[in-house]
């Protein structure tokens, strides 16, 4: 595990684009459609390629086929553990109020609503 926590930390967001295409599929892509969805230039994809297959996140099948490997995976779902587990996602608890019920009535600010639009004269 902390070998693939290594993995993770050291990946490029161009690794971890095309971890995430690999792993979409159902099955594995061919090298020319991996090459059209990352969309960069011919001598990135192949030291993306390598560098992956050094660090054993992909394998190479039939000299043009890939699929992702156990770590890679792992490293795909760290990776989402990993932006789900912001603190700044977090609502402060001194903004958070009780809920308006349904039921309940509510009187708006007449300060903040439009004068012109609510034909408001004097406040």
């Amino acid at each position: 595990m902390a070998e693939i926590i290594q993995h993770f930390n050291k990946l490029t967001s161009s690794e971890l684009h095309f971890l995430l295409i690999i792993n979409n599929s159902a099955k594995g892509l061919t090298a020319f459609t991996l090459f059209r969805r990352l969309g960069v230039p011919m001598p990135s994809f192949i030291k993306l390629v390598k560098n992956l297959t050094e660090k054993r996140l992909i394998n190479e099948i039939n000299s043009d086929f890939y699929v992702i490997t156990d770590d890679g995976r792992k490293s795909v779902i760290m990776r989402k553990r990993s932006v789900s587990a912001r603190d700044w996602r977090e609502v402060p608890k001194n903004y958070l109020t009780t809920q308006i019920q349904t039921t309940e009535m509510y009187a708006p600010s007449l300060k903040l609503l439009d004068k012109k639009l609510f034909n408001i004269d004097k406040i």
